[in-house]
């Protein structure tokens, strides 16, 4: 999961206008805000155990699924890295796909796919001030 915290800040900072992209993780509260705030994380839960996993019903790290903004489950679970850059790959195509040719991105009102990635709820707010 290391290796994707780049990219996913990244996704959420070049495309929040798009879809909103929140990790979920585990693990204590300080390790969690330092890599929020090492990496940019704008958006990041933190579970107590594996409680988003188990709701998901998938164990695998990293992992990845697209939720539309009403709370349905819009995609099937991703695993791997390259899996969790292929939904997103998708899901900008899906979005791009919707938008009216004549509405200049800029224009565009906010995404309503979400994804949440695990690393495996709470919220670590933004740029690593953190709760429980």
């Amino acid at each position: 999961m290391q290796s994707l915290l780049p990219g996913f800040a990244s996704w959420q900072a070049e495309h929040a206008d798009r879809f909103t992209a929140a990790l979920i993780s585990r693990g204590s509260m300080a390790a969690n805000a330092a890599s929020a705030g090492r990496y940019e994380l704008a958006h990041l839960g933190v579970q107590r155990d594996r409680e988003v996993a188990v709701a998901y019903a998938y164990a695998g790290t990293p992992s990845a699924v697209a939720v539309a903004a009403d709370g349905r489950i819009a995609s099937q679970v991703t695993a791997g890295p390259d899996g969790v850059r292929a939904l997103v790959t998708a899901l900008l195509a899906r979005i791009a796909a919707r938008r009216p040719r004549a509405t200049p991105p800029d224009a565009a009102g906010p995404g309503q796919l979400r994804l949440a990635a695990s690393a495996s709820a709470r919220a670590v707010s933004t740029r690593a001030r953190c709760s429980r």
